[in-house]
């Protein structure tokens, strides 16, 4: 029998994490926030119904697992796309599964619960981040595409296209928001959610 979810969040290292925040915070402000989010993203997804991976070739993330109590899935090489591709092997095993990016500020538990409603019941679920990304894209049907970079939200609607693999799209700030430059950031100072009162920084003079 298959197992119902299967959650997946690349992650490249802590070395030099939100690297376009640097005139902004500091390397261990960065390490802070990086791991603050996907502790977020984890605590969100976290269901019994679920298995969570965080997916790096990083053996500090390895570690950071073992914190999370999530599972580890080490790949071959340093490649965004490659990596989840390699990763996608896992999704014959599932119902249905999701990778979500590790920037995405204001996910909660009633938003992930939702979307995993939806990758049950559709095809493939996307949206798409300002800069026409994917922050998060999930689904029931076998998928291992992946383009995730400048425009691949473009590029991943074009393949479904091809494909005839329908999707659907959310439109939600929780889904589409994420803190890449310093501009997002000073947008997150102004609307913080409840998991970053524990972050012992934030001073809007550094924006």
């Amino acid at each position: 029998m298959k197992k119902k979810i299967l959650i997946g969040v690349p992650i490249k290292d802590f070395l030099n994490p939100m690297s376009r925040l640097k005139d902004t915070l500091n390397l261990q402000e960065r390490i802070q926030l990086q791991k603050a989010l996907i502790k977020n993203i984890t605590s969100s997804f976290k269901n019994e119904n679920r298995d969570i991976f965080l997916i790096s070739n990083d053996n500090d993330i390895e570690t950071f697992t073992d914190e999370l109590k999530v599972n580890f899935f080490k790949t071959s090489q340093k490649d965004l796309n490659s990596e989840v591709i390699e990763f996608s092997n896992l999704f014959s095993d599932y119902k249905a599964w999701t990778i979500c990016h590790a920037d995405l500020p204001y996910i909660n538990k009633f938003i992930a619960n939702m979307f995993c409603i939806e990758i049950l019941e559709n095809q493939i679920v996307i949206s798409n981040s300002k800069d026409n990304g994917t922050p998060i894209i999930g689904g029931c049907v076998s998928f291992n595409n992946f383009k995730f970079g400048k425009n691949s939200f473009l590029q991943h609607k074009e393949i479904f296209i091809q494909n005839n693999i329908q999707y659907a799209q959310l439109f939600s700030k929780e889904l589409s928001f994420e803190i890449d430059n310093p501009s997002d950031y000073g947008e997150f100072l102004n609307l913080k959610p409840r998991w970053s009162k524990k972050l012992m920084f934030s001073s809007p003079d550094r924006i």
